[in-house]
């Protein structure tokens, strides 16, 4: 009788930390879904980001280099290209004029930061 009553114990202490456990780990796991939930949203939010200035990105490419650069960018065939007069003429300041958005037409060095 006695192994018996110290079976049934330790069988319901044992049943008691696996309850105990099963709740720390629901608990755990629907933080680790909220957290996952969070991630995604700023994930989201960090790709949209990402398309918006990859836009304007594009945009600002093409207002600084125009069409001329698509014609000399690496793999177009050479007599298709053709060379800046502002930066093929020797002796001549490496200057070109920069359109910029709501501030008109700027001149900028080319090489050199400003």
């Amino acid at each position: 009788m006695l192994a018996e009553a110290d079976a049934d114990a330790w069988l319901k202490e044992a049943l008691a930390r696996a309850l105990e456990a099963n709740e720390r780990q629901e608990q755990t796991a629907a933080e680790l879904r909220a957290e996952n939930a969070r991630l995604r949203e700023e994930l989201a939010r960090r790709d949209a980001e990402l398309e918006r200035v990859n836009a304007e990105l594009a945009v600002l490419q093409r207002l600084v280099f125009g069409r001329s650069s698509e014609r000399a960018r690496p793999g177009a065939p050479a007599a298709h290209r053709r060379p800046s007069p502002d930066l093929d003429l020797p002796g001549k300041r490496r200057v070109r004029p920069i359109p910029i958005l709501g501030l008109g037409t700027h001149k900028c060095r080319l090489g050199t930061r400003q």
